[in-house]
């Protein structure tokens, strides 16, 4: 084994190498804390290849937000790819009264959403018309809950992974959401993979626009 652009020998040197990381095929590369939950402690859940404690945090967003802001309800973050990306398993983000516009395609890939026995919820706030106007999908999510939210001309969508991979989406919810505006598409809830749970949704198309009004 040759001498790596680190200064490590594979398997041979370590002690090139600082901290945990292992020396891998000539670098310094470092090692994942967990790569299941069962890995950590109580408690503690695997995210983002390490134990992270399960702390149930709340943040909101608001179209008057600034993803400078914290996320706490007086401060509330701007966008809802911004607060999806700064959250963790067992969160709860709440969206404030507004239209929010945009496609949004939240990929769960690189540890976002839930994991089990911490779900990842994301809702309207309670008593506030929050609207969302443009195509909603989730990728390769799990134990995430999607309720009380007012979808308006949208196309929701809780499909396989990008580019027509393999992995598709599990233990989704979508509870108690208001679906408006115009058919935007011959399926207008497009769901795939396993043990979801679709209820108490309101779905009222107003004339024009879609595919195929014989289709769900």
């Amino acid at each position: 084994c040759s001498l790596g652009i680190d200064g490590c020998l594979d398997r041979v040197n370590l002690a090139a190498c600082t901290g945990d990381d292992i020396c891998s095929k000539g670098k310094c590369v470092e090692v994942a804390e967990c790569t299941v939950s069962d890995d950590c402690n109580a408690g503690e859940i695997c995210h983002k290849d390490a134990c992270t404690t399960i702390t149930n945090d709340i943040y909101y967003v608001s179209p008057s937000g600034s993803n400078s802001n914290d996320g706490s309800i007086n401060t509330p973050w701007q966008t809802i790819d911004y607060a999806f990306g700064q959250t963790k398993p067992g969160d709860t983000v709440y969206l404030r009264e507004g239209v929010y516009e945009g496609k949004l395609v939240l990929d769960c890939r690189y540890g976002e959403g839930g994991a089990e026995g911490a779900w990842f919820t994301f809702s309207g706030y309670p008593g506030e018309d929050a609207i969302i106007k443009s195509k909603f999908s989730l990728q390769e999510c799990k134990y995430s809950h999607i309720k009380n939210i007012h979808f308006v001309d949208s196309l929701l969508s809780f499909y396989r992974s990008p580019n027509g991979g393999s992995v598709y989406n599990e233990y989704i919810k979508l509870t108690d959401n208001y679906i408006t505006g115009k058919q935007v598409s011959y399926g207008q809830v497009i769901v795939t993979g396993s043990n979801h749970l679709i209820e108490n949704n309101t779905i009222y198309f107003e004339n024009g626009g879609g595919g195929s009004l014989d289709h769900g």
